[in-house]
């Protein structure tokens, strides 16, 4: 049987009042209009098959309650009642209870029955009433790229209602002034070459209010291969935009306040030790020239506590150095009885101001042996 894939339903419509009688017809084959002009004010119904009045009945009355609707209808001869062709409907609300019917007629080669098609075009009507109701965004356009059809999410993120949106195109409607040009032209391109493409888009509702979708386009043919027009399938991703920006401002955010933090670090530590040599410089020199032997431990400890302090002081240059990836390490000889002797003299004031004694015990006989790390 000759059915072809589905085409722009509205390009043979019928305007049904809120009588349901035909109110005007437009269409672009000559055919359709010679057919339908002449029957401008009658009701719809007498030119269906009586099995297809409930179903026409349906159609309408959705339409008319959920801004759209679609189902299959046997459409009849004016004359003698006979089955003319099966066709798909397409309902879109208007205003004031009238309706825009897309009539999309099937033919028929000869020999087969009309009933043995209404299974396929029902398929057909199965995909669209799932596409309707579907969470995410639809929209089919004609070649032309003007909105045909879309679905109750399109409506519900762009504020627009059908009528609104029909014989349309989606740049005239959604883009604005953040919208980046490079993507709609990268988009234009391949609708051009008749190419699927699948962009993400900065969109802008009817109240102006932007909105980001990730929209794959694919062209869709008819039965010889002519592309008829255009079907986009979306995701509303703004929320997912929104927090990823968000997450990208407090990385920064952090990665500057990190920045700061060794900046600072590193300074404090380069003032902390011009003083530090100052002190250690002023100490040697009383050392040399008035040093009584009674006073040397003294002057060591106070020598060996600044050395320390000067150690503390290289370790935040060598974090700050980590941080920023030049982090070297250095190799210096120690004498570990040595270390432990220094630790004991600059910690024996303060333990004996607490009455504490501190010493070391050598139980494992060891030597001043030469060992290394990194100062």
């Amino acid at each position: 049987m000759a059915i072809d894939r589905f085409q722009s339903v509205l390009m043979n419509a019928l305007l049904i009042n809120e009588k349901d009688q035909i109110s005007s017809c437009t269409s672009k084959s000559p055919q359709f209009m010679a057919n339908w002009i002449h029957l401008v004010g009658r009701p719809l119904v007498d030119f269906v098959s009586p099995s297809s009045a409930p179903e026409l009945g349906r159609i309408l009355s959705s339409a008319r309650v959920h801004q759209s609707s679609i189902g299959v209808i046997e459409v009849v001869g004016e004359q003698n009642g006979t089955l003319a062709c099966a066709s798909i409907a397409c309902a879109s609300n208007m205003s004031d209870g009238k309706v825009l019917l897309g009539i999309e007629p099937f033919s028929l080669e000869a020999g087969d029955q009309p009933s043995s098609c209404l299974p396929l075009l029902y398929a057909n009507v199965s995909v669209f009433e799932a596409l309707s109701i579907a969470p995410a965004p639809v929209i089919i356009t004609d070649s032309s790229r003007r909105i045909i059809w879309a679905n109750r999410e399109v409506c519900r993120i762009t504020q627009y209602s059908l009528p609104e949106l029909l014989n349309k195109t989606p740049a005239e409607l959604f883009q604005g002034p953040n919208t980046d040009p490079k993507t709609i032209q990268e988009i234009r391109d391949a609708l051009v070459a008749r190419q699927p493409i699948r962009r993400t888009v900065l969109n802008y509702t009817k109240n102006k209010d932007p909105f980001w979708i990730d929209m794959s386009i694919s062209p869709f043919h008819d039965s010889l291969g002519a592309v008829r027009g255009f079907i986009g399938i979306g995701a509303n991703v703004t929320q997912f935009i929104t927090l990823n920006r968000e997450l990208e401002l407090r990385e920064r955010a952090a990665q500057a306040a990190n920045v700061a933090k060794e900046r600072l670090l590193g300074k404090v530590s380069h003032e902390m030790r011009t003083p530090l040599f100052g002190i250690v410089g002023a100490l040697q020199l009383i050392r040399n020239k008035n040093g009584v032997s009674g006073q040397m431990q003294e002057f060591d400890i106070i020598e060996k506590s600044a050395d320390q302090l000067t150690t503390l002081i290289d370790d935040l240059l060598d974090f700050t150095s980590l941080e920023g990836g030049s982090f070297r390490i250095l190799k210096r000889e120690f004498e570990i009885l040595h270390l432990v002797r220094q630790v004991i003299a600059v910690s024996k004031a303060k333990a004996e101001s607490i009455n504490v004694e501190l010493r070391s015990n050598n139980t494992h006989g060891l030597t001043d042996q030469r060992m290394f790390n990194d100062p």
